[in-house]
């Protein structure tokens, strides 16, 4: 008897590491240590350190949010009688930024859907990875007009928005 039970606890130990090292993807319920429907006065309280502004009734602004290495852009929107609802994030930044950022959000919420589009009036290519999840959603996209530089944007939405 005691075989057995060392079996049927080994073989637990197996599905529970297999579950674990899977990487079971993260939900996106909110941005940062901000949950969505977040009030703007905690908002407002939780990122005074990173000079937050208000840039109208329904949202805030900082406009040098440093994170690995990078400056981005951040605009909170809040959704009437809701709070937190979406939240945007830009960077002028080479290619190898937007890739270190899409390997950082792929390993954090698993593989992305894509979409891609080309505007040869403009000579632009705009490519956007999008992640859905019970919670929220999330895209990433860039467009690359010289093929070396541009623009990149991480936009995280709450379900509400759907």
């Amino acid at each position: 008897m005691p075989v057995i039970r060392k079996l049927a606890a080994s073989r637990s130990l197996l599905v529970l590491m297999s579950v674990v090292l899977s990487g079971q993807a993260a939900d996106i319920a909110g941005w940062r240590d901000l949950t969505w429907g977040s009030g703007k006065a905690a908002v407002l309280k939780a990122l005074e350190s990173s000079h937050i502004r208000e840039a109208s009734a329904d949202e805030l602004v900082v406009d040098d949010f440093r994170l690995n290495g990078m400056s981005y852009r951040v605009a909170l929107f809040f959704l009437p009688k809701y709070g937190l609802g979406k939240v945007t994030m830009t960077s002028e930044a080479d290619r190898d930024s937007f890739q270190k950022a899409l390997s950082d959000l792929t390993s954090r919420y698993g593989k992305p859907g894509l979409r891609a589009e080309y505007d040869g009036d403009r000579e632009i290519t705009l490519t956007v990875f999008q992640w859905t999840t019970p919670h929220g959603r999330l895209s990433l996209s860039s467009d690359y007009g010289d093929g070396a530089s541009g623009l990149f944007t991480i936009v995280y939405e709450s379900a509400v928005n759907r």
